[in-house]
C-alpha cells in the first residue's frame, strides 16, 4: 500500500458538500456495519503529519464505490467494501488530500491501514491573474489547467530548498538563468526581455541600468508561489519579450499562525580574507548618516540659484571643498557571521457576513562577503592576436543589510474577494575595494586603486485587487498599484596610487592624473501608477446552456504611467603638492584644501535624464472548450506606447544642453493557444503570438553611465527602436499523478530589431558598453521537465523486501534546456567583430537535477545545476567576443522537526565553488569564487 498526495483539483463541490453535511450530522463517525457476503472491512486511523495528532472530521472514500466515512475525533474510520484491491482517498479542509493505493481486501476479514495529512495553504484561484496558491500538487495543477505555457513553483518547494528570495528559486525553473544573482534570463534571451508582475501589476525597477525588477529583493517568506509565463496571451502586457515572472503574495490564511525564524550563515571564502571597511556611519538597520554622505547643502543652494561652481572665488571654492567628509582610507574590520531574522503571522476571522484575514511578515538579513577577483582588459596586439592591457587583483568587501515588511488584508464572501497589499523593502550595500596591478594604457604603470561606496535601494508598493461575480452574469476583476522606487549612490569615492617600480616593489604615491580624487553622487527615482479592469462573460452558460461546448469571452483595459529620473553630480579634487607620498587623507586634509588642492565639478552634457513612459492597452480574448478535449484561446491586444527621455547637463537648474529621444507607436498583438487533452492527464499545446520589448530609459538616452555593481560604463543610443517578437510554442504534457509530471516543449522566436549589447570605442583606448538594433534575430530551443515519486520503484519491482520504506517518500526532479540563437548585424552600421553571432546572455544548455525526501520529521533536498557558456559582450574592431564560462552549482538542505513547533535546518550552498569567469579570446577578463556558504536556522511556529 502506498500513501500518495492527490491534486486539489480533484475535489469537487458535491464531495465538499457531502463532507459538510456528514460533519454537521455526525454521520461519519464509524457507524457499525456488518459486512455482507463477498465483502470485507477497511479500518484505519488518520493523523496530522506535523503534529501527530488525530485528524477528526476527515472525509474517507473509495473512488468508484458508494463507500465513505468521516473520521471520528480519534482519527479512526471504518469502511465496508467488496473483496478486491481498492484505493482510498482522504480529504480534510486545510490539508492536502492523500491517497492510499492498492489496499487488498479479503471477504470476511478486516484490513488495517493508516494515513497522515500534510497541511496545505488554502487555494485561491484569482481571476485575471493566472495564479494559484498552494503546494507542489497545486503548482502542477495550474500548469495543466493554464491557458498558456506556464511554469509554477509553489511555496512548498522554495521553503523546502531554503531559498531566501525569488531569484534563488527561479534558478531551477526550466529554461531560466539568473544574472548577477537578481535578473532573470528566460529561454536564453537577455534579462531586458523579461518583465515582472506583482499580483498582476507591472513592477518598477531599482536598477540604474535596466527597467526590470531585481528579484533578489523579494524574500520567499512573503510569497505563496512564483509563476513564469513563457507564451504571450492577449490579457498580458504587450512588453512580454521572452516571458513574464509573476509574483503571488500570501493572502487569506487557512488558520491563525505565528512563525519566528532565526538564522546565521558563514561564507568560507570570506572567512579566509580580512574584510575591508570604511566609516559609512550606517547603523545595524542600514540607516545612512546623512551628515557624512549628503551633498553639502551649500552646493545644493548654488544649483537652485543656477550658479556654476567655476564662477566662484577661490576662497568660496575652498569653503565648499571643506564641507565634504574627509575619510578616504579603508581599514580592516573583524569578520562576523551572517544573521537573519523573520517574523510571519496570520489571522483569520470567519463571520456571518464574510471571511476576513490578515497576513503580515517582517524580515531582516545582514550578510558580509569578502572576495578576491582578478580582472583584465585586453587589447589588439597584432592581426588576430590580443594581449593584456590591464591586469588587477581586486580585494572586495560587501556588507549588505536588507529589511522588508509585508501586510495583506483580505475579505472574501461567496464569489467576491477584495485584497489590499502593502510591501516595503530596503537594501543597504557598503562596498570597499582595493585593486592592485599593472595598467599599460599609455605607459606601463603599477597602480593601486581605491573604491569606497555606499548604495541604498528602497521600494514601497501599495496595491488593491478585487474579483467579483456580478449577479451571476459576468466576473469583474480589477487591480491598481502605486509604487515608489529609489536607488541612492551617495558619495562614491575613487582615487588611485602609483608605484615607483613597475613590479610594485617600490613606494606608492598619489597618481598625478587629474582629478586625483573623484566623488560622485547618483540618485534614481521611479514612480509607477498602474491599473486595469477585466471582464469575463460565460457566453455558453447564458445563451447556449445545452451546447456541447463552453465559450467564455474576456476583455479588459489597463494603463501604466512610469516617471523615472536619474541625477548625477561629480566633484574632483586635484592636488598641486609635490609630496604625493603622504597618506591620501593628509594630502586632502582641511589645511591643504586651502593651499594645494583645487576643487571643481565635472559635469557632462548628458549626465542626467528624465523619462516618462505611458502605456495604454486593451484586449479581447475568447476561450472555447469543445468536446471536453479541445481548448482554443484566441485574442488580440491593442497597445499604445509613448516614451520620452530627456538628457541634460547635471548641476543646472534649467537643465541645459537638453537632448530628447523616444517614440510614439501603436501595435496590434494577436495571440493563439490551442490545447488538446489526449487523456485526462495528458495533453498537447500549440501557440503563436506577437509581442514587444521596449527599450529602457538608459538604452535610448544619450547618457553615459557607470553600473555601480560591475563598474562597466554604458552609453545609450537615442535611435533605438522597440523589438517586435513573433513566438511559436509546441509542448506535450503528462501529469500521471498529482505530484508527478513530464513535459517536452519546443519554442521558436523570430525577432525584428533585437536590442543587443556591444562594446563601443572611446577616446584614450577605452571602451564602453552600448546598445544597437540588429536587423534580425532568432531563438530556437527544446525544453524537458520531469518530476517523479520514487515510490514508483516499488511498483516497477513488485515491492521487494530489500527496498527501504523511506524510498516511498522520495522524489526525483530534473529539467534540461537546449537552445540556440543567432543575431545578424548590419555590416555598414557597426564596428562589431562578428556580424553574425549568438544573442548576448544566451547559454546553449541549462540543466538542473533535484533529489528529495519528505518524511514526517525530516526533509532532505539535494540540488545541482549546470549552465553552459554564454556571450556577455560583443567585441568590436577585431577584439573577440566576451563569454561567461560554464558553471556548475551544488547545494543541499536538511530540515528536522525536533518537536511539534520547532524546526532545525542546515543548508550548504555552492558546494562545488565553481569560479565565475569571463573569457575574451584566450584571456580571462574576470575571475572570482563566491565561496561555499553554510547556514543554520531555527523556526518556531505557533498555531
Amino acid at each position: 500500500m502506498q500513501n500518495r498526495a492527490i491534486p486539489p483539483r480533484r475535489l469537487g463541490g458535491i464531495r465538499a458538500l457531502t463532507v459538510l453535511v456528514g460533519v454537521l450530522l455526525g454521520a461519519g463517525h464509524a457507524v457499525a456495519q456488518a459486512p455482507g457476503a463477498g465483502e470485507g472491512v477497511i479500518e484505519g486511523r488518520v493523523i496530522a503529519a506535523e503534529s501527530g495528532k488525530p485528524a477528526g472530521d476527515a472525509f474517507v472514500s473509495v473512488p468508484g464505490l458508494d463507500a465513505s466515512a468521516v473520521t471520528a475525533a480519534d482519527g479512526s474510520f471504518r469502511l465496508v467494501v467488496p473483496a478486491g484491491t481498492h484505493d482510498i482517498v482522504i480529504e480534510k479542509s486545510g490539508f492536502g488530500a492523500e491517497e492510499v493505493r492498492d489496499v487488498a481486501v479479503v471477504a470476511g476479514q478486516t484490513v488495517n491501514t493508516s494515513a497522515s495529512l500534510k497541511p496545505q495553504i488554502e487555494q485561491v484561484l484569482v481571476f485575471g491573474r493566472g495564479f494559484i496558491e498552494g503546494s507542489e500538487a497545486s503548482a502542477l495543477a495550474i500548469q495543466q489547467e493554464s491557458k498558456s505555457v506556464v511554469e509554477v513553483v509553489g511555496m512548498d518547494e522554495f521553503t523546502r530548498l531554503g531559498d531566501s528570495n525569488a531569484a534563488d528559486t527561479l534558478q531551477r525553473v526550466t529554461g531560466l538563468t539568473v544574472e548577477q544573482g537578481k535578473f532573470v534570463v528566460i529561454r536564453g534571451q537577455p534579462a531586458r526581455y523579461s518583465s515582472t508582475l506583482f499580483n498582476g501589476s507591472e513592477m518598477p525597477s531599482l536598477d540604474p541600468i535596466q527597467t526590470i525588477t531585481p528579484l533578489d529583493l523579494f524574500p520567499s517568506g512573503v510569497l505563496s508561489n512564483i509563476s513564469v509565463q513563457k507564451a504571450f496571451t492577449a490579457n498580458r502586457p504587450g512588453s512580454f519579450g521572452a516571458g513574464q515572472v509573476q509574483l503571488q503574495t500570501s493572502g487569506l490564511p487557512a488558520e491563525d499562525f505565528l512563525e519566528v525564524k532565526l538564522g546565521t550563515a558563514v561564507n568560507f571564502e570570506s572567512i579566509d580574507s580580512d574584510p575591508l571597511e570604511f566609516n559609512t556611519g550606517s547603523d545595524v538597520w542600514g540607516d545612512i548618516d546623512e551628515d557624512l554622505f549628503d551633498i553639502p547643502f551649500q552646493i545644493v543652494q548654488l544649483q537652485d540659484a543656477n550658479i556654476p561652481l567655476a564662477t566662484l572665488s577661490r576662497a568660496d571654492q575652498v569653503t565648499l571643498a571643506r564641507a565634504f567628509t574627509p575619510e578616504l582610507a579603508p581599514g580592516y574590520a573583524a569578520e562576523g557571521p551572517d544573521f537573519n531574522f523573520q517574523l510571519n503571522g496570520g489571522k483569520r476571522y470567519d463571520t456571518d457576513v464574510a471571511t476576513f484575514g490578515a497576513t503580515a511578515a517582517f524580515s531582516y538579513n545582514q550578510q558580509i562577503r569578502t572576495q578576491d577577483e582578478t580582472r583584465r582588459v585586453i587589447r589588439l596586439a597584432g592581426l588576430d592576436t590580443v594581449d593584456t592591457r590591464d591586469e588587477f587583483l581586486i580585494d572586495r568587501t560587501r556588507l549588505t543589510t536588507n529589511m522588508n515588511g509585508f501586510v495583506a488584508l483580505t475579505a472574501e464572501r461567496d464569489e467576491q474577494e477584495l485584497n489590499f497589499n502593502f510591501f516595503w523593502v530596503r537594501d543597504t550595500i557598503e562596498r570597499t575595494e582595493v585593486a592592485e596591478g599593472v595598467s599599460r594604457l599609455s605607459d606601463e604603470e603599477y597602480q593601486r586603486r581605491f573604491l569606497l561606496e555606499l548604495q541604498q535601494r528602497q521600494m514601497l508598493i501599495e496595491q488593491i485587487n478585487g474579483s467579483h461575480n456580478v449577479f451571476d452574469l459576468f466576473n469583474l476583476s480589477y487591480r491598481g498599484m502605486h509604487a515608489d522606487a529609489t536607488r541612492d549612490l551617495p558619495d562614491r569615492r575613487t582615487y588611485q596610487l602609483r608605484n615607483t617600480a613597475f613590479d610594485g616593489s617600490g613606494l606608492f604615491f598619489l597618481d598625478n592624473d587629474a582629478p586625483n580624487l573623484l566623488r560622485r553622487w547618483n540618485a534614481v527615482d521611479e514612480e509607477t501608477w498602474s491599473g486595469g479592469i477585466d471582464v469575463s462573460i460565460p457566453v455558453s452558460e447564458h445563451f447556449f446552456p445545452d451546447a456541447d461546448f463552453e465559450l467564455t469571452i474576456d476583455g479588459g483595459v489597463n494603463k501604466e504611467s512610469r516617471d523615472r529620473a536619474s541625477e548625477t553630480r561629480s566633484f574632483g579634487f586635484t592636488t598641486a603638492t609635490t609630496n604625493r607620498f603622504q597618506p591620501v587623507e593628509q594630502i586632502f586634509s582641511f589645511e591643504n584644501l586651502a593651499t594645494d588642492v583645487t576643487f571643481s565639478e565635472f559635469a557632462g552634457t548628458a549626465d542626467d535624464y528624465a523619462a516618462d513612459f505611458d502605456i495604454e492597452g486593451s484586449y479581447v480574448q475568447t476561450d472555447m472548450l469543445m468536446w471536453d478535449r479541445l481548448r482554443l484561446v484566441i485574442g488580440m491586444r491593442f497597445e499604445e506606447a509613448d516614451f520620452l527621455v530627456t538628457t541634460f547637463e547635471a548641476g543646472t537648474a534649467a537643465g541645459a544642453n537638453q537632448i530628447q529621444s523616444g517614440f510614439i507607436r501603436r501595435d496590434d498583438l494577436p495571440s493563439f493557444i490551442g490545447s488538446y487533452s489526449i487523456t485526462d492527464d495528458m495533453q498537447i499545446r500549440a501557440g503563436a503570438a506577437r509581442s514587444l520589448s521596449y527599450p529602457s530609459p538608459i538604452e535610448i538616452s544619450a547618457t553615459t553611465y557607470i553600473d555601480p555593481d560591475s563598474d562597466e560604463r554604458f552609453q545609450g543610443n537615442p535611435d533605438l527602436e522597440p523589438v517586435v517578437i513573433d513566438s511559436y510554442d509546441l509542448r506535450w504534457e503528462w501529469y500521471p499523478t498529482a505530484n508527478e509530471a513530464l513535459t517536452v516543449g519546443f519554442f521558436y522566436k523570430d525577432m525584428t530589431d533585437p536590442i543587443e549589447r556591444s562594446f563601443s570605442a572611446v577616446a584614450g583606448g577605452g571602451q564602453v558598453v552600448t546598445f544597437v538594433n540588429a536587423p534580425t534575430g532568432e531563438v530556437i530551443g527544446v525544453e524537458l521537465n520531469g518530476r517523479v515519486g520514487l515510490d514508483r520503484l516499488r511498483e516497477l519491482t513488485g515491492g521487494p523486501a530489500w527496498l527501504p520504506r523511506f524510498v516511498d517518500d522520495m522524489h526525483f526532479a530534473t529539467n534540461f534546456t537546449w537552445q540556440d540563437s543567432e543575431v545578424k548585424l548590419d555590416p555598414t552600421g557597426t564596428a562589431a567583430t562578428n556580424i553574425k553571432r549568438r544573442m548576448t546572455g544566451q547559454p546553449e544548455i541549462l540543466a538542473n537535477v533535484q533529489l528529495g525526501y519528505t518524511g514526517p520529521k525530516h526533509v532532505i533536498t539535494i540540488a545541482a545545476g549546470y549552465t553552459s557558456d554564454r556571450l556577455i559582450n560583443a567585441g568590436i574592431q577585431g577584439l573577440p567576443d566576451e563569454y561567461i564560462e560554464p558553471r556548475i552549482s551544488l547545494g543541499g538542505k536538511w530540515s528536522w522537526t525536533v518537536i511539534d513547533p520547532l524546526t532545525l535546518s542546515l543548508e550548504l550552498e555552492n558546494v562545488v565553488n565553481d569560479a565565475y569567469q569571463r573569457k575574451q579570446g584566450p584571456i580571462y577578463t574576470r575571475s572570482y569564487k563566491a565561496g561555499v556558504t553554510g547556514a543554520l536556522s531555527l523556526k518556531w511556529r505557533f498555531d
